[in-house]
């Protein structure tokens, strides 16, 4: 699932997204984003949507927000967010880094064909390490008779 942002900012559109993929994903029980998704008005609509909404505020946090940061299944879950980051950099790496196209239609074309290439690097990997997975059971298996 994905959404090409052409005129809001990550504020303005992260809780119409999660739910979609709520409604698609019923099992979504968590997510994670960084500060610049952060409202107080998103933060309280997410809640509402999912069991574990991971959405640091920027600034100055008062004592009830340094609490609710402070829960050790926030923390865990903060602690994962780097994979979310590595993500987008394999985007960025397959792609999507430099914008070499104009217009709309050009801009939706270039994220769709990064966020592809991506797929099939990452099916790619899934694929080689099942091979190897198997050349060794064979290996194994040889050396065995």
């Amino acid at each position: 699932m994905h959404h090409v942002q052409h005129d809001r900012g990550d504020k303005a559109m992260i809780v119409g997204f999660i739910g979609e993929a709520k409604k698609r994903y019923p099992s979504l029980t968590s997510c994670s984003m960084d500060k610049a998704f952060y409202s107080a008005k998103n933060r309280d609509a997410l809640d509402e949507l999912l069991d574990l909404n991971v959405m640091p505020k920027p600034g100055y946090r008062n004592a009830k927000q340094r609490e609710r940061e402070s829960h050790p299944d926030l923390i865990k879950a903060r602690l994962e967010h780097p994979a979310i980051e590595s993500a987008i950099n394999n985007l960025q790496q397959r792609g999507m880094g430099l914008i070499r196209t104009h217009g709309k239609e050009g801009f939706d074309r270039l994220v769709e064909l990064g966020m592809l290439s991506a797929i099939i690097h990452r099916l790619g990997k899934v694929v080689r390490k099942k091979e190897a997975k198997g050349r060794a059971w064979h290996a194994a298996r040889a050396k065995a008779t």
